[in-house]
Order: C-alpha cells, then structure tokens, then sequence
C-alpha cells in the first residue's frame, strides 16, 4: 500500500517543481530546458529517495554485504549493454519510425537468448571464482538473466520514447525505480534478509520501471505487423554497424566502469568493495541527475541538427560541454571538502573510511559529468570506431595503474585508487578532445 501510493504522488510533486523552475527560464530556451528538466526531474527525484534511505540501509546492512551486492551488479552493469545487441541506440536516429520501431523489437527479441548465454558466463565465473565472484551462491544466476531481460525491455523502450520526445514519461519511469529500490531494501533489511534485501530493491525498481513504462504506451511492436520478419531482417542489416562495432565498444564501457569492483574485491578485500559501492552511489548522483538527462535530450537535438546541417553541431557540444562543467563544479566542489568530515556521522561508524574516497573520485565523476553525454555524437556521426579505441583504453589503462600501483609499488587501497582516478581524468580529456575534433 506504501509503495503504490508513493509511485502515485511522487510523480506530481516532480511535475509541480518542472513547473516552477521553467518560470525562469526564456523562451527560446524552453523547448530544450523543458525537456532536460522533465528527464533530469525524474532523474534526480528518483535518485534524491535512494540517497535519503542510504543511511538507514548502512545502518542495516554491512559493508561486506553491500560488496557481494556491488559484485552482482557490477555484471549486471556489464553485460546488460550486449543484450539488445546495441539496436536500440539506433533508434534515436533512425530514418523514419517504421525503421525505428524495427529497431526496438529487434532489441528486444535478441534479449532473451542473449540474457541465457550472459547467465551461463556467471555460473562459470562462480564456478571457477573468478576475480571474486566465486563468493556468489548459483541462485544469482537465474536472477541475472531475468534481469538482464528486463532491464532490455526497459532501455528499448526508453530510446523509442526518446525518439518521440516522450521525456516525461522517461522521468515517471525514473522515479518509480527511485522509490522500489529504496522502499524494498529497507522493508527487507528490518526482516534481517541479509544481501538478498539489497537484490530484491533492485528487482523491484526495474519491474516498476517497466510497469510505468508499459501504461498506457503503444508498443512499437506494430512495425513487425506491417512489414514482416523480412523488413525486419532488413533493418538489421542497414544497421550492422550497431552490433559489430557499438556492440564490442559498449561492453568495453561497461566493463571499464564495472572492473574496479571485482579488482577492488580481489586486491583489498570485500569490504573494500562495499566501501567504494556506496561511495560511486553516492558520488555519482549529480552525474547520473544530470549526465543521463542530458544525453538522451542531446542525442535527440543532435541527431536532428546533424541531418539538417552537419556544421551547426560544434557549438551545441561546446556550448553543452560548458554549462556541465558550471553544474559539476557546484555540485563535487562541496563533496570535496565536506565527505571526509560527514560520512561516519551520516553512515554509522563503519562507513566512515568511505569519506576519503569520496573526496579521491570527486574528480573523476566531474569529468564523468562532462563528457560522456557528448560521446553520443560519436554514435550520430556514425564514428563507432573511434569510440571503440577510446574505451580500449578506459579498460586498460586505469585498471592496469590500480594493479600496478599494489602489486608493485605496494600502495594502500587510497593510493591505488587516486592513480586509477587520475589516468581516468586523463583519458577524459583525450575523449573530449576527439570529440570537438569530430564535430
């Protein structure tokens, strides 16, 4: 009964507050503003319910715990990429909406045999325990490939909203993930259900998703009944480039954001893993307001004015690049300063530690924030390549600087990460710099 009636009034106060701030904006600005705000409102309420519950849940589950949690979701995150075989982002950009509704069944349909083979992968890395995922039990198993399933259903589906401009529907979605993954938690933390409390908010949160998703929504599904599995077969081939080149280079994305938790796990412990869990759940909540709200608004923007003029593009980016660069700058300065004083007092004695490395990764998520929703011009420009040797690189070079620095030089867990932070940062420059070039 609490969670049905916080789906349902969460979502108008979001749309009350989108109102109040479009007051201030101009006209000109309002199509694009609007948009980002409705996106980036969803966003940030959803991700402003798990942070005000994040410090009943370090009060009810350990950092041990909240590690084996980041080393299941640290696949998730992984793999879930490959399971549409990357349609999806062609969806966005796709000549007309017959082509594009082509595009988000293929997505979907390509799920499910797909989600088996990733589950078969886990089951041998528990099997063999590799890089710490031995520690898993084998019920985990089934229980990625569901969600590996659904979490495919729901990104097509955002991407055809995207298309279509539906970006407060995106937003509803949002705050529905928001509100399962941090009501259930808690209701399973206080019943003592250990780890599998924190799996279960993650479950919730993309059925309802999905469930928000779903209502009242036309699927694209029609495409396939007016043009047949040949047209569909069809499509997929003009979009080749998505699954060969998009497809490897977005498993590299994922799996450079995903491989410090394993690493961290294997090289100091668990714990360790859980520490660095809620600090990138935390450190990321401006980014991830404000990073994924504008990249769906700028593809969409972009794609539109790459197809009418190719040379217009630059200054959407730099202009784009600037105003994220101001609102990372007010949003990580604070953190900064602040995260090393407050953390034991907000978390419980316990997560305090957390603190430092918070403050050591502030960098790396201000550029985090700044450039990666630019990298969709990549995919616009249909340059897959080069992001495919830019995310080489992401996966390499950080990861191989952590191991480095323990292996060889003997540092400490801060130490390690700080040379891991600062080869990122790097490697974000290099990013932003192609970028511009290709635009």
């Amino acid at each position: 009964m609490l969670l049905s009636r916080t789906v349902r009034i969460v979502p108008l106060v979001a749309e009350r507050v989108r109102e109040f701030l479009l007051r201030f904006v101009r006209d000109e600005e309002r199509p694009f503003l609007s948009h980002v705000v409705r996106l980036g409102g969803g966003t940030a309420v959803g991700q402003l319910i798990v942070m005000l519950v994040t410090p009943i849940l370090t009060r009810l589950y350990t950092p041990y715990e909240m590690g084996l949690f980041s080393l299941f979701l640290a696949f998730i995150g992984f793999v879930w990429v490959g399971t549409g075989l990357r349609y999806e982002m062609a969806v966005v950009s796709a000549d007309n909406d017959q082509e594009a509704g082509l595009l988000t069944c293929a997505s979907i349909l390509s799920s499910v045999p797909v989600a088996v083979l990733f589950g078969l992968a886990l089951w041998v890395m528990i099997r063999l325990d590799v890089v710490s995922y031995g520690r898993l039990p084998y019920w985990s198993v089934p229980l990625a490939v569901f969600l590996l399933i659904v979490t495919q259903l729901l990104t097509s589906l955002r991407y055809w909203h995207v298309r279509r401009s539906e970006f407060s529907t995106i937003g509803k979605v949002l705050i529905a993930q928001g509100i399962g993954r941090a009501v259930v938690p808690v209701m399973a933390g206080v019943a003592s259900l250990g780890w599998i409390g924190l799996l279960l908010g993650e479950t919730a949160g993309r059925l309802l998703g999905v469930h928000r998703m779903l209502t009242g929504v036309c699927l694209p599904f029609s495409a396939i009944a007016r043009g047949g599995g040949r047209s569909l077969h069809q499509v997929c081939r003009k979009y080749w480039k998505f699954p060969l080149v998009s497809l490897p280079s977005s498993l590299l994305d994922g799996l450079a954001l995903a491989i410090p938790f394993p690493i961290i796990s294997r090289l100091f412990g668990i714990e360790k893993a859980g520490l660095f869990f809620l600090v990138m759940r935390l450190g990321t909540l401006p980014a991830s307001f404000i990073s994924a709200s504008v990249s769906d608004v700028f593809h969409a923007r972009v794609s539109n004015e790459y197809r009418a003029n190719a040379d217009g593009v630059r200054h959407i980016v730099i202009d784009t690049s600037k105003t994220l660069l101001r609102i990372g700058l007010l949003a990580y300065t604070p953190v900064v300063f602040l995260s090393p004083l407050l953390f034991g007092w907000a978390f419980g004695r316990p997560w305090a530690p957390a603190g430092w490395t918070m403050t050591i990764l502030a960098p790396l998520a201000l550029a985090s924030l700044v450039v990666s929703p630019l990298s969709r011009l990549l995919l616009v420009a249909n340059r897959q390549g080069i992001k495919l040797i830019v995310d080489v690189l992401f996966l390499c070079l950080p990861a191989a600087g952590m191991v480095i620095c323990r292996h060889c030089l003997y540092g400490g867990f801060e130490i390690s990460l700080l040379v891991y932070v600062l080869i990122s940062v790097v490697l974000y420059g290099l990013y932003f710099a192609i970028i511009v070039s290709v635009s």
